[in-house]
């Protein structure tokens, strides 16, 4: 009786594990169908607001890159610095939890930003204790010298997404640039602005240190727990012309790849038309001149 009783639990056991690797499968799998489905059918869809009012309104939480946890040893110095009373923007709020997490550690002058007015109602239904307004990261509506921070997490990435990393004058590096004037306006003289991001530094840097601009920067690779990847998270304060060149210098830029060829080499018009192409290929955008500007991604 006693071995029968010991089989029957065993085989409870055993049904109740297999049962739970079926729903973990099956949680999988319609985790990983959310996230299909939430897929942009063009990658410059990240920089129209309907793609993410569309996605926002089936979509409760996102976290992209990563998390607060992961990113907490490099921002903690920042952090530290800046005291619990420093008023923080975030820019391109989404749906993360971001805003959450800085308010929970003490944080709680946080101003969070989004383009998508279906992201912003619903993110003020989630959290009511914070503050959460729709507006353009590139015509903000707040005065100048406004914030002690100002923080994005893979926003700038998405306005980016679809744009050759040396093509300076594509739409989304016109925005991006809006962006980043913004960004230096409303931040305080001694302000800090903080990037998280997947971009290399090498094409990000030169962004960051066009004229005008003024910042130098620190560049710190974190890597999340289990994840392949590494992200950058890089810091910007006021640095002057010194400071801008010293970023430059320290991430050895150039400017760019190139073709080398000369057009007396070249035997035929056959092979001027295919390395012309080839070029154009490599290292032009394929966003159009008249594509609409003023939008930007949110995260």
């Amino acid at each position: 009786m006693e071995v029968s009783i010991e089989g029957s639990q065993e085989r409870r056991g055993r049904e109740d594990r297999e049962d739970k690797i079926d729903s973990k499968d099956m949680m999988d799998k319609c985790g990983r169908e959310d996230r299909e489905d939430n897929l942009p059918a063009s990658n410059s869809d990240y920089s129209s607001p309907a793609y993410w009012d569309s996605r926002y309104s089936r979509e409760p939480h996102y976290e992209w890159l990563l998390d607060y946890r992961a990113l907490a040893p490099a921002l903690a110095p920042l952090l530290a610095r800046l005291g619990t009373e420093a008023r923080i923007l975030q820019l391109g709020c989404g749906n993360s939890g971001l805003a959450l997490d800085l308010h929970t550690a003490g944080y709680t002058d946080v101003t969070n930003i989004d383009i998508s007015g279906v992201c912003v109602a619903n993110m003020k239904v989630q959290h009511p204790e914070l503050t959460f307004l729709e507006m353009d990261m590139a015509s903000m509506a707040f005065p100048d010298a406004s914030f002690d921070l100002v923080v994005e997490k893979a926003t700038v990435d998405s306005v980016l997404v679809d744009t050759s990393p040396w093509e300076l004058t594509s739409p989304g590096h016109l925005l991006a640039t809006r962006t980043l004037r913004e960004v230096k306006r409303v931040l305080r003289p001694q302000g800090t602005f903080l990037s998280i991001t997947f971009a290399q530094p090498h094409h990000r840097v030169p962004l960051l240190t066009q004229p005008g601009l003024s910042w130098s920067v620190v560049v710190d690779k974190v890597s999340g727990e289990g994840s392949l990847l590494d992200y950058y998270v890089m810091v910007m304060e006021e640095g002057g012309e010194a400071g801008r060149q010293a970023a430059l210098a320290r991430w050895g830029l150039g400017e760019g790849p190139s073709l080398g060829w000369r057009e007396d080499a070249v035997v035929s018009e056959d092979e001027e038309t295919f390395i012309e192409g080839l070029q154009s290929c490599i290292f032009q955008s394929d966003v159009s001149s008249g594509e609409e500007e003023g939008t930007e991604g949110s995260q």
